[in-house]
């Protein structure tokens, strides 16, 4: 049972309770149970105790001989008296409920204090290990907060975009591609070199056509652009092929140099 600080725990109540005058002396189980719970709510104790918790202290008061049985008084839920019980009746867990009446012994008696104690005592048992109080804890007095400095991480440099690849810088590359081997034909003239780098760039020449006619916008205008310088320079293979076969060097060179105007570097 908790401790009750206004009210008196069960066995100093039961003594107190045999004591008075109109109990005469013995009372029934029942009869104090219900006494107990009139005295805890008039001391203010909301938690009240079962019956089973009650009849415990008075089993341990018994065995501890606070008190003694004094009797046993049958009864009856009907219109039908009750049933005599035997003389020799004794309390028994199980049995029927009849009216336990109780006596007291020695009111001095240590149990009515502590009775499970005084039990376990008499039996050579250790005493039940009570729970100790839990420490006072003093509120501390706050600290005045400061707050934490506010890091500003540093700004990253700015990234420049990256200018997506259109349709005509693709095809621009693809021009480019064709400057080595004009060089290369500079440097060393080749009849059958020339026609094979004049039957890709004409065919270049076609794929740009086809490309701008699907081309909308700038790109538009960059193809078409650059399908008028081939149309321009497709005239210089003509011209290098005739300076080639008569041997007119200066005419083979100013040939190439038109044809390398379609081939920005």
């Amino acid at each position: 049972m908790p401790a009750r600080l206004n009210a008196k725990g069960p066995g100093e109540f039961i003594r107190d309770h045999l004591l008075e005058p109109q109990t005469g002396g013995r009372d029934y189980v029942g009869s104090m149970y219900q006494a107990y719970k009139d005295h805890l709510r008039s001391a203010g104790v909301r938690r009240l105790p079962c019956r089973p918790t009650f009849h415990k202290y008075v089993w341990l008061l018994k065995e501890t001989g606070a008190i003694v049985f004094d009797g046993a008084q049958a009864i009856s839920f009907s219109a039908q008296p009750p049933e005599d019980l035997p003389p020799d009746y004794e309390p028994a867990c199980g049995m029927p409920a009849p009216r336990h009446y109780y006596r007291i012994l020695d009111a001095q008696h240590a149990a009515f204090l502590k009775p499970e104690a005084i039990w376990r005592a008499q039996r050579g048992l250790l005493a039940p290990v009570t729970a100790s109080r839990p420490a006072v804890r003093v509120a501390l007095p706050l600290r005045p907060l400061t707050p934490a400095p506010l890091r500003i991480a540093p700004l990253a440099p700015p990234v420049r975009p990256r200018r997506r690849r259109t349709l005509g810088d693709r095809m621009e590359k693809e021009a480019q591609a064709f400057r080595p081997r004009i060089e290369a034909l500079r440097a060393q003239p080749d009849p059958e070199e020339l026609a094979r780098l004049e039957e890709e760039m004409l065919g270049f020449f076609d794929r740009v056509l086809d490309t701008a006619s699907r081309a909308r916008g700038e790109n538009r205008q960059r193809l078409l652009a650059l399908a008028q310088r081939f149309e321009r320079a497709a005239q210089g293979f003509e011209q290098a092929r005739t300076a080639l076969t008569e041997g007119r060097t200066e005419d083979y060179l100013a040939a190439l140099d038109r044809l390398a105007e379609c081939c920005p570097p």
